[in-house]
C-alpha cells in the first residue's frame, strides 16, 4: 500500500501562487485576447519607452558577455553614487552599493541576510510579505489609514511597538513614494519619523523606486535623517522604464556592513552577477545628465496631469482618494458605495471590483489582502498608465520650453485613462442612483 502523500514543498510556499498583481494582469490580457474590450488599470508598469539614449548605450554594450563583480561594476556603481548625490543630495560609497537584477531580487536578500523580526504597512507593495515569510521571518503589521493619508506616523509606530511587543533588531519596509497609495513623505514627516525609529532602534529599508517618479522633482529620502539605520533600494524599471532590463540596487550605511555583506555572499551563491550588457549600458546612460533630467521631467509631468485628472473626477463624485505625488498609482476608497452595493450582495473589496469589470470594463485590483489591507474594505488599487506611452513621450519632446503638458495633452495622447475614469465615474454615479 502507499504511504500518505509526502510534501515535497516547505509550508511557506505551499498554496502560494503568482504575486497577486501578475496573477490578475494575465487573467485580463486573457480576457482582452479572447476579444472583450477592457480598461486595464490593473497593472503598474511604465507606460513610456526606454531612454533613448539608454536604449542605443544598450546596443553598443551587447557583446559585454563576461561575469563582472559580484556586487556590480565599480563604473556603475560610481555613477549611481553621483546620481543620487546629484537628485537626492546624499553620497554613498560605491563600495557601499550592491547591484542586482532587480530591486525585488536585493529585497529579498536582504530579507534572507537578516536576523530579526519585519514590520510591515498596511496596506503595503504585495511582495514584501511573501518574501518575508518565504525567508521564515515573523511578521508585525502597522496599520495605516486615510486619516493620516496612508502614512506612518511616530505615534502610530510607537504605539505598535508596545502594543505588538516589537523587539530589536527589526527591520521595517517602507515604500516611498508609496505603491499602492501614491503618497510621498515630505521632509518634515521623515525628519521626525527618523527621530522616532533611531529611539526605537529600528532597521529601514526604505524602498524608492519611485524616487524620480515625484511630480514636484522634490523627492526625499529617509537616508538623509537616520543614515546609520536606513538601506535604500531602488532601480531602473520605474523612472527609467528598464522593467525587463533587471537591474536594481541597493544601498548601505558603514553601520550596515554586516548585512551588506551577507548580501553579496548570497548574490554570489544565487545570481552571480546583474546583466552584464545593462550595467555598462546604464553606466553611460547616467553619464548623460542632461538627457536623463529631460526623460524625467517630461514623463512625470505627463503622469502628474493624468493623477490630477483622476483624482478630481472620483473626488467629484464622492470617492475617497488621496491626491497622488509620485509614481502610477491611487488607492481609491469606495465606502460611500457600501450600503448600496450590499443591496446587489458586494460585501468586500474583490467582489466589487468583479462588478466594476463586468459593468463598467475597467479592471482595477482589489485593495485586499494582497496589499496586507482587510478583505471587506471597498478599496482598489488603480494604475492610470493604460495609454501609449511612446506616443505622448514623441508629442512631449516636440514641445518648445514655454509650452506645459496640460489637460488638453492627455485628452489627445492618453485617451485611454480620460475614457476608463469617465466609465468609472459613470459607474459609480449608478450605484449612487440605484
Amino acid at each position: 500500500m502507499e504511504g500518505p502523500p509526502i510534501d515535497l514543498v516547505r509550508k511557506e510556499l505551499q498554496g502560494q501562487s503568482l504575486v497577486s498583481n501578475l496573477e490578475f494582469h494575465e487573467f485580463v490580457k486573457a480576457l482582452k485576447r479572447n476579444g472583450r474590450s477592457i480598461y486595464h488599470m490593473a497593472f503598474g508598469q511604465s507606460p513610456f519607452p526606454a531612454m533613448k539614449h539608454a536604449q542605443l548605450e544598450l546596443k553598443k554594450s551587447v557583446s559585454q558577455n563576461d561575469y563582472v563583480t559580484v556586487h556590480g561594476l565599480q563604473e556603475f556603481r560610481q555613477a549611481i553614487s553621483r546620481f543620487h548625490e546629484k537628485f537626492d543630495g546624499f553620497t554613498v560609497d560605491p563600495d557601499n552599493i550592491v547591484v542586482s537584477p532587480g530591486s525585488k531580487e536585493v529585497i529579498y536578500h536582504i530579507l534572507t541576510a537578516f536576523s530579526g523580526d519585519i514590520v510591515l504597512l498596511s496596506p503595503t507593495w504585495t511582495t514584501y510579505e511573501p518574501q518575508a515569510r518565504i525567508t521564515r521571518h515573523k511578521i508585525h503589521v502597522v496599520p495605516v489609514d486615510l486619516n493620516t493619508s496612508w502614512k506612518l506616523t511616530p505615534e502610530i509606530l510607537t504605539k505598535a511597538v508596545k502594543e505588538n511587543c516589537i523587539q530589536s533588531p527589526s527591520l521595517l519596509i517602507l515604500c516611498n513614494p508609496d505603491n499602492p497609495t501614491g503618497i510621498a513623505y515630505t521632509e518634515e514627516e521623515l525628519k521626525a519619523l527618523g527621530e522616532c525609529l533611531r529611539q526605537e532602534k529600528f532597521i529601514v529599508l526604505s524602498d524608492e523606486i519611485y524616487a524620480r517618479t515625484h511630480f514636484s522633482g522634490q523627492h526625499v529620502s529617509l537616508y538623509k535623517f537616520y543614515r546609520e539605520g536606513t538601506i535604500v533600494c531602488s532601480g531602473f524599471s520605474k523612472w527609467a522604464s528598464a522593467g525587463g532590463w533587471r537591474v536594481g540596487y541597493a544601498m548601505f550605511p558603514d553601520e550596515l556592513s554586516q548585512i551588506k555583506n551577507a548580501v553579496t555572499t548570497t548574490a554570489s551563491l544565487t545570481y552571480s552577477c546583474a546583466p552584464a550588457p545593462m550595467q555598462y549600458a546604464l553606466t553611460e546612460a547616467l553619464l548623460q545628465e542632461k538627457e536623463c533630467e529631460q526623460y524625467i521631467q517630461l514623463t512625470t509631468k505627463i503622469l502628474a496631469t493624468i493623477a490630477d485628472f483622476c483624482y478630481r473626477e472620483l473626488d467629484e463624485v464622492g470617492v475617497k482618494v488621496i491626491r497622488p505625488q509620485a509614481g502610477y498609482y491611487m488607492l481609491p476608497d469606495f465606502e460611500i458605495l457600501r450600503p448600496k452595493l450590499e443591496k446587489y450582495g458586494v460585501m468586500n473589496g474583490k467582489s466589487m471590483c468583479i462588478n466594476i469589470l463586468e459593468e463598467a470594463n475597467v479592471a482595477l485590483m482589489a485593495a485586499g489582502p494582497s496589499f496586507l489591507h482587510p478583505e471587506t474594505r471597498l478599496t482598489a488599487r488603480m494604475c492610470f498608465v493604460n495609454f501609449d506611452g511612446a506616443e505622448a513621450l514623441e508629442a512631449a519632446y516636440s514641445l518648445s520650453d514655454t509650452e506645459l503638458i496640460k489637460e488638453e495633452f492627455i485628452v489627445k495622447y492618453c485617451s485611454p485613462v480620460i475614457e476608463a475614469i469617465t466609465a468609472l465615474k459613470t459607474w459609480v454615479q449608478k450605484i449612487l442612483a440605484s
